[in-house]
């Protein structure tokens, strides 16, 4: 029953991989590009802007929004290599204070992880 359970489950991540090809990587990059842009609509105190940029994020994912879990129970070492890549594409803190900001950087954060479900992050020429 276990054996049938993980051969359905792996089966599954496979039809996901192959209907990836690339769209979470474009929807990675707009997303850092919503991201940057909201946070530069900030310093400038362009509320219509900042709007505009977080609207314009990838909320309809729904791949990633089921996936918000499973990064936040991820282990120390998974969730430490997962921030470490976001925070090469995005290496700004962000101001703990807006709501806003931490959403989209919990949405990135759970994009990266879900993309490293099906193709693992390699950080160092050591990496397994």
């Amino acid at each position: 029953m276990i054996e049938n359970k993980s051969y359905n489950h792996l089966k599954k991540l496979e039809e996901e991989k192959k209907n990836l090809k690339g769209n979470n990587l474009n929807l990675l990059l707009g997303d850092l590009k919503m991201m940057t842009a909201y946070e530069m609509s900030s310093e400038w105190k362009d509320t219509n802007m900042m709007n505009e940029c977080f609207n314009n994020f990838s909320w309809f994912d729904s791949r990633i929004l089921k996936n918000i879990q499973n990064y936040l129970n991820a282990d120390e070492v998974e969730r430490s290599k997962i921030d470490y890549a976001y925070n090469t594409l995005f290496p700004k803190p962000i101001d703990i204070k807006d709501t806003k900001l931490n959403m989209m950087s919990l949405w990135i954060k759970s994009r990266i992880h879900y993309n490293n479900t099906f193709y693992p992050l390699q950080l160092s020429p050591y990496d397994n």
